[in-house]
């Protein structure tokens, strides 16, 4: 009688999955311009006034740091106006709130020959809805980085 044949089966394990390369790359630092933005942020104002809120300050502060930080910047205050008044009187009160907001940045260290005021009264609305919160967005100091 023969001997039942045995046989002995190795399985070799599969290789451990590797992951993928990736492809992402790491988030590089954001630029000048991207930290500008972000950082300065409109400035509002209520109708028919020049001076801006105490809720508008801290932005203004957390801008000047920043500015003082970065030496080479140069920038441009937009004073704007919503639609009510006419176009001579919102010209002139959208040069008044650019002036508040360059003389802010000025009394906080940041040289003027850096900043340039400009009013463009009710000419670049953001929002065009009659209703006051639209009106709002529209009474408004906005910064713009020179290249």
């Amino acid at each position: 009688m023969s001997s039942p044949l045995r046989v002995t089966v190795n399985v070799i394990p599969a290789p451990a999955a590797q992951p993928a390369p990736s492809r992402l790359q790491p988030n590089p630092s954001p630029t000048l311009a991207e930290q500008f933005q972000t950082t300065m942020q409109n400035i509002h104002f209520d109708y028919d006034k020049s001076t801006f809120g105490n809720s508008e300050i801290p932005k203004l502060q957390a801008g000047a740091k920043w500015l003082i930080r970065n030496p080479s910047i140069r920038f441009t205050i937009e004073g704007n106006a919503d639609e009510r008044g006419s176009q001579e009187y919102n010209i002139a009160l959208g040069d008044e709130r650019a002036a508040a907001v360059r003389k802010y940045l000025s009394d906080q260290g940041v040289p003027e020959a850096r900043m340039e005021a400009i009013s463009y009264g009710e000419e670049r609305p953001l929002c065009r809805e009659p209703n006051e919160d639209c009106r709002q967005k529209n009474r408004r100091a906005q910064f713009v980085m020179k290249p």
